[in-house]
């Protein structure tokens, strides 16, 4: 990841461990919390999504895109989710526990259920770039 995004990054990590209360030198407490990945953040439901191996990478464009519409349905719907992409951290893992084929590839997994909208976690929203500093816009009148 480049310096940059590494660093943004790293912000919003320490701004959502002070919206939960965990200190920046809690270094049990961060774990903690980042552990909670591995248990989809206790949703009544995660969902483990994975593609074939062989698919290439045009393909993770429409699987984002389906997961981005699964999402947004869920949430139409009264749900909320959160993708986890540290679950492919050990995707070989989650592979033999589900007994998936040699040939999925676990990509993330996604946290489903009903949102505590009293929760710190919930409330907690990342600074945002401008859309300038990540985009260019060329052909149009503004750009």
């Amino acid at each position: 990841m480049p310096a940059p995004l590494k660093q943004r990054q790293r912000d919003a990590g320490y701004a959502l461990y002070q919206a939960l209360g965990i200190e920046r030198r809690d270094i049990a407490g961060r774990r903690g919390q980042f552990l909670r990945n591995y248990r989809f953040f206790d949703a009544p439901a995660g969902i483990v999504v994975t593609i074939d191996r062989e698919m290439g990478a045009g393909c993770f464009m429409d699987l984002g895109m389906s997961l981005m519409a699964l999402m947004l349905c869920a949430q139409d719907m009264g749900y909320g989710s959160c993708g986890i992409g540290a679950l492919a951290n050990y995707g070989r893992s989650v592979q033999r526990a589900l007994e998936l084929g040699d040939g999925e590839m676990v990509v993330c997994g996604i946290a489903l259920g009903r949102p505590d909208p009293a929760a710190p976690v919930n409330r907690f929203r990342t600074a945002r770039a401008p859309l300038e500093e990540y985009a260019t816009f060329r052909g149009f009148p503004d750009g």
